[in-house]
């Protein structure tokens, strides 16, 4: 089934249905508390079968509650959030339960069954979208024009997506065309002046994290290019973006494997552990050597 939102409201009722009242969702003005997104996000933990939150949920875990920190100054109940490149949806999730009128966007192609995609697939994260109320495009986001009208959102994200992006003009044009006036645009991509990156350069590797034979292969879900912070600091301008903070972080990588998949907490039980920590020590020192980047920018018109 195939969910378009083209400036529709998500009825009170339904909002209702998700054990809110209409007076803890229509503070107006009122921005979300971390200590409520990170309550949120445990619920949405309980969503997920247990394979996928030790295999997937887990891994991640810091991740999620790193984004929704930062955020928490920016999210307002009522207002329209789309998320391109959603997956398992965990951040949408939580901002829907919280009041936030969500639309997400993807293939979903990478989470078919047959996949055992490590956050589950796509029947399973769907009708997840379903229970939550929000609206779910199934949609190959290089096919432009995106099948929302202009200027619907006040919040546009794309967690881990414009590196599986081969050409990504297009979409960032697409992305300016969706955000009201002023609106925020969130984008998190792997860092490729990580400090791994160096080491692995150092030694006569590539950089990139993907075997040469997926590149070469007929269904390639890996990343065509990541990004410098100093890159978008030249390359969102150019789409009428202004850029307003950019951060590095490494939550991603804050977990500890285990037999059957991860922790969420950090402990060293290994020589990969041990690596990590020292990984962590020497990019405290140089935030700009760490594993990921943050970038939040403002649509502007002129």
């Amino acid at each position: 089934m195939l969910h378009a939102k083209l400036d529709s409201d998500i009825p009170n009722e339904k909002l209702a249905a998700h054990g809110q009242s209409k007076r803890e969702l229509r503070s107006e003005g009122r921005t979300l508390e971390p200590s409520l997104l990170t309550m949120k996000l445990e619920e949405v933990r309980k969503q997920f079968r247990p394979e996928t939150r030790r295999r997937g949920i887990n891994r991640n875990w810091n991740s999620y509650k790193f984004l929704l920190r930062d955020l928490a100054p920016f999210l307002q109940p009522g207002k329209e959030y789309v998320d391109l490149g959603a997956g398992a949806g965990v951040i949408p999730l939580v901002l829907a339960s919280c009041g936030l009128r969500v639309t997400v966007m993807d293939t979903w192609s990478e989470y078919a069954a047959e996949n055992d995609n490590l956050m589950g697939d796509s029947a399973e994260m769907t009708a997840r979208f379903d229970r939550a109320g929000i609206e779910w495009i199934r949609w190959n986001l290089l096919s432009e024009p995106l099948p929302l009208t202009a200027n619907c959102c006040d919040l546009l994200t794309a967690f881990d997506v414009l590196e599986h992006i081969p050409t990504p003009r297009g979409l960032l044009k697409e992305m300016h065309r969706l955000l009201r006036p002023g609106g925020l645009l969130v984008i998190k991509v792997p860092n490729t002046a990580n400090l791994r990156n160096r080491l692995r350069l150092l030694f006569g590797k590539s950089p990139h994290p993907d075997a040469i034979e997926a590149w070469f292969s007929d269904s390639f879900f890996g990343h065509f290019r990541e990004m410098t912070a100093s890159e978008f600091r030249r390359g969102l301008p150019l789409f009428n973006f202004e850029v307003e903070s950019i951060r590095h972080t490494s939550a991603s990588q804050w977990n500890t494997r285990t037999p059957d998949g991860f922790e969420s907490r950090f402990r060293v039980n290994s020589l990969h552990q041990l690596a990590k920590f020292v990984y962590f020590g020497a990019t405290a020192l140089v935030p700009a050597f760490r594993y990921e980047i943050l970038v939040k920018a403002r649509k502007i018109d002129r």
